[in-house]
């Protein structure tokens, strides 16, 4: 039944895989039921290939380079996270783009090698996604890649069963929220119907700028005044700074004025226990 539900357009190319797993499996002897299906030997067929060819990509870097492992596998979350898009009807679909759009975004997060076109120094991450067996995005191998190339994922089946995938793809959802009520607001600021943001709201925003980096070769595919939105909240993280400023500029005067009373208080406390010991001792004295 499981299977017979997979043979519908969305499943077709999990249930490719899944055959295909059946195929590679070493079975030794053992008579393949339905239930090495279901404990997850093929349930996660399509998760687990794709998981393999991303954790693959260490191989990419020199061993003794662990910085450039992360960068590797950086370049493919970037290259993931643009070629899918989560629609107005909040469906996961595929959205094709040139290599070298790739290699812009790339560059704004990463630092690549000079003298080398930033295009080339993606293509052997794709690759690893396109080689025979694979077939994750296309166009597949030996196609060689240029600039202008349009780079796609095979099947949206890719998209709702590999795990990481899917991450990534919530991920991007959310960045582009925050980014869109960023610019939303941004420009009723800049027409003097809305104030600085203040946190929680700016908290989120600082966060999530520091986290992924926007730049505007990003944001012109979900806006179009990028800059007003930086300057927005660049304005709005001065607002709160200065704000947090005159807050310890009056926590300090607030601690001066206490320091200071009770600095009277021990003076005039010193001046009555003089006061008191030198009227004991005239007493004594004229007695």
């Amino acid at each position: 039944m499981r299977m017979w539900d997979q043979a519908r357009p969305q499943g077709l190319e999990q249930l490719h895989y899944d055959l295909e797993k059946i195929a590679n499996m070493p079975l030794q002897g053992r008579i393949l039921t339905l239930a090495h299906y279901q404990i997850g030997e093929l349930k996660n067929a399509l998760s687990q290939h794709a998981e393999e060819a991303y954790k693959e990509l260490q191989q990419l870097a020199e061993p003794a380079k662990p910085q450039k492992r992360i960068e590797i596998q950086k370049m493919a979350e970037i290259l993931f996270r643009r070629i899918c898009e989560r629609d107005p009807t909040r469906r996961d679909t595929r959205s094709p783009v040139k290599l070298e759009e790739v290699a812009k975004l790339v560059e704004k997060r990463i630092k690549l090698a000079n003298g080398i076109p930033s295009w080339q120094q993606i293509i052997p991450v794709v690759d690893v996604f396109r080689q025979t067996g694979r077939y994750f995005l296309t166009p597949p191998l030996p196609i060689q890649l240029k600039p202008d190339s349009i780079i796609d994922i095979s099947h949206e089946s890719l998209i709702h069963h590999w795990q990481r995938l899917k991450e990534w793809t919530e991920l991007e959802a959310k960045s582009v929220e925050i980014y869109r009520r960023l610019e939303d607001s941004a420009r009723l600021w800049a027409q003097n119907q809305a104030a600085l943001w203040q946190s929680p709201d700016l908290a989120i925003a600082l966060a999530w700028r520091n986290e992924e980096q926007p730049s505007a070769e990003w944001a012109n595919r979900y806006g179009v005044d990028f800059d007003l939105a930086m300057r927005f909240l660049k304005k709005s993280e001065q607002a709160q700074q200065r704000q947090e400023q005159e807050k310890e500029i009056k926590r300090q005067e607030a601690l001066k004025r206490v320091r200071k009373q009770k600095n009277w208080a021990i003076t005039i406390t010193g001046l009555i226990v003089a006061i008191v010991l030198a009227a004991v001792g005239y007493f004594y004295t004229s007695n």
